[in-house]
């Protein structure tokens, strides 16, 4: 972690044991995020591929953050848009 070009510190905020698998469910509030100056946008979002960043999928599985598309949000009469 000491490494990761993003850091985001969470406040606890919820706890919620799963009995269907034996898991737990912990749910954060966003306290601080920290990150190169490089990968902010003019918009004032983050470029995740320029940060190198690798993305945790399940228990042992990973993948590589690629450049992506931008949405618009969604909204219920709207559909998405690309940026």
């Amino acid at each position: 972690v000491a490494e990761s070009p993003l850091k985001v510190g969470l406040k606890l905020a919820e706890h919620h044991p799963l009995q269907i698998n034996g898991t737990q469910l912990l749910i954060g509030s966003v306290e601080t995020v920290e990150f190169d100056e490089t990968a902010y946008r003019e918009d004032g979002s983050l470029d995740l591929h320029a940060l190198d960043l690798v993305a945790a999928v399940g228990l042992d599985a990973y993948h590589g953050v690629g450049a992506g598309q931008r949405y618009s949000y969604a909204k219920p009469d709207h559909s998405p848009q690309l940026l």
